[in-house]
């Protein structure tokens, strides 16, 4: 259901980004916009940020369902959240202390990720590729949540100097903005 992947993808973004600096995802507030209200597809929305949600021990504090005639189009459903993490102090992680030397561990995404789509656009109608309905719904996989493995990684590896959430800009501009 690809409703359930948008509320999925929203989830895991901001998420994701919560867990890089060493914090626990704890709370979440979405809004939901979309011209007149449709609770079939604004359930499968919700269902997919939840089922996220609770993979990740957060909850869904609340937020805002705006019925928005004239300015959002029909047959459109627009997203928007944020993610609260709490971590004590000292279990914060400091990206300031990487040195020469560090390794650097990667975990495969899922595909594209969210972001990754205005390149997908971009290559799509460049190249002129074309893609059946499988094809494309194969390419719209969730993007992954890193709750377990930033877990693990926290616990297990105890000089751990940075976490990056690999998005738009891909692995330049994301960890460059780590190795400054």
């Amino acid at each position: 259901d690809l409703l359930a992947v948008a509320g999925k993808d929203l989830v895991a973004m901001n998420v994701n980004d919560v867990l890089t600096t060493g914090a626990d995802p704890v709370l979440f507030l979405d809004y939901v916009g979309i011209s007149r209200l449709e609770k079939d597809r604004i359930a499968r929305c919700i269902a997919g940020m939840v089922e996220y949600l609770e993979a990740c021990g957060c909850i869904l504090a609340g937020g805002e369902t705006a019925e928005m005639p004239g300015m959002v189009p029909d047959g459109v459903i627009e997203l928007s959240g944020f993610a609260i993490g709490v971590a004590e102090k000292e279990a914060l992680i400091d990206p300031t202390s990487i040195r020469r030397g560090d390794v650097l561990v990667g975990f495969p995404s899922a595909g594209f990720h969210a972001n990754g789509f205005s390149l997908v656009r971009r290559v799509i109608a460049a190249e002129n590729v074309g893609f059946t309905a499988d094809e494309y719904r194969a390419l719209l996989l969730p993007t992954r949540l890193y709750h377990a493995e930033s877990g693990n990684l926290r616990k297990n590896v105890p000089s751990l100097r940075a976490m990056s959430h690999v998005t738009g800009g891909g692995l330049p501009e994301n960890l460059g903005r780590l190795l400054v």
